[in-house]
């Protein structure tokens, strides 16, 4: 199953509610920030029915020297180790017995260990990953040391040495390097593991469709990343690991930006981070007036005192506040990160999306009443929390 939304009708019904509505504050924790995605590289899921996972396939091309111990003694759980950051920063961790809408994770999205990659000819629907301290990436401007990620998104689909991760970072310049333009994580006095932790979750970052936060064009410093003494070669080898859409300001807390001062202390995700993941990730509820009125489209509500999931769509064709709504009932397959709620008549959205025509134009952060939605949503004018625009 593919994250689509699926419909099937219980119940219509036309509704008129009165102009006046009190409208809850936007709930803004870091205005006008802002992430660079690759958002025509973004990965299609696969629901994994046994699992109930939207999997994400990673293999491991030198897996036989990963699991040697004797030569490599803290390999083994550092493969471990990967998945578990990437998915606790980036994806789905909710247990389906407990949270079968997977509501409140970071996305949908679940990295699966597939083992040993396939020989280069044979397809994968991927990631490969390379364990290497000297695998070099030549670029124009000079080799490039593990570790590093060759594209964005789904161009790394099926794509030999596609990520490249260096398991010894006690030796790695991450962690060795102390000068006037880097301070590494030895001489932070961060632990070789956590140093570990926030280059994989930034390199997972590339891996979802995540560009370099300073190579943005309204970045406020030129260049800003030579300020840091990062050797960042993305200007150069372009449209692969160049992104195409800009959502909010600039954000240096990113864990995509090099001169974020905590990236490796505090390997975590900014606030942007979370919502742009959620934004094409999460079965966001969406907003769109392609059709000249307001539709809005919502894939999980949880109802009623024992919150059962199913779906809703709203629209105004009339443009009157005359809202027609159906409910449909959710198969168990069915799930969104960004759940909404309806109880005692009262349908609660805490985050919207606006799209136009498949793009994404804007994002809410709000908690929303259908009074809110029906005062606010007659055309295009309202006022977005975060903008999304092409770079």
């Amino acid at each position: 199953m593919k994250i689509k939304l699926t419909v099937c009708t219980l119940l219509i019904v036309l509704i008129t509610v009165s102009v006046q509505a009190a409208v809850n504050q936007p709930i803004v924790a870091t205005p006008k920030a802002k992430a660079f995605f690759r958002d025509n590289q973004l990965w299609t899921l696969t629901l994994n029915t046994k699992t109930h996972k939207y999997e994400l396939p990673v293999c491991w091309e030198n897996l036989a020297t990963i699991s040697d111990t004797v030569h490599h003694p803290t390999w083994k759980q550092r493969r471990i180790n990967t998945l578990n950051y990437a998915n606790t920063a980036w994806g789905d961790v909710t247990n389906f017995t407990t949270n079968p809408t997977g509501n409140g994770s970071a996305s949908l999205i679940y990295f699966a260990d597939k083992g040993t990659c396939p020989l280069a000819s044979v397809s994968f629907s991927g990631i490969r990953i390379l364990v290497s301290s000297t695998a070099t990436l030549q670029t124009p401007i000079g080799n490039l040391p593990p570790p590093y990620t060759k594209a964005l998104g789904k161009n790394l689909t099926n794509l030999v040495y596609g990520v490249v991760l260096d398991f010894d970072m006690i030796k790695n310049q991450i962690y060795t390097r102390n000068d006037a333009k880097f301070i590494g994580c030895k001489a932070q006095s961060i632990s070789e593991e956590n140093c570990f932790k926030a280059v994989v979750i930034h390199e997972f970052g590339h891996v979802l469709g995540m560009s370099h936060e300073q190579n943005r064009t309204d970045e406020p410093l030129v260049y800003q990343r030579l300020s840091c003494g990062a050797n960042d070669p993305s200007p150069v080898l372009g449209q692969l690991i160049f992104g195409n859409l800009r959502i909010g300001a600039y954000d240096n807390q990113s864990i995509m930006a090099y001169c974020n001062p905590n990236r490796l202390k505090s390997p975590v995700l900014s606030v942007i981070d979370k919502v742009a993941l959620r934004v094409f990730y999460a079965r966001m509820p969406s907003v769109s007036f392609d059709l000249g009125y307001p539709v809005i489209t919502i894939p999980v509500v949880l109802t009623g005192s024992t919150r059962a999931p199913k779906s809703m769509t709203l629209s105004d064709p009339t443009n009157t506040g005359k809202y027609t709504y159906v409910f449909s009932l959710a198969s168990t397959a069915t799930k969104s990160s960004v759940a909404a709620t309806y109880l005692n008549g009262v349908l609660t959205i805490p985050f919207l999306k606006k799209t136009s025509f498949g793009k994404v134009i804007g994002i809410q952060k709000r908690t929303m009443t259908l009074s809110y939605i029906i005062n606010k949503f007659r055309n295009t004018s309202l006022t977005d929390l975060y903008t999304a625009q092409g770079q």
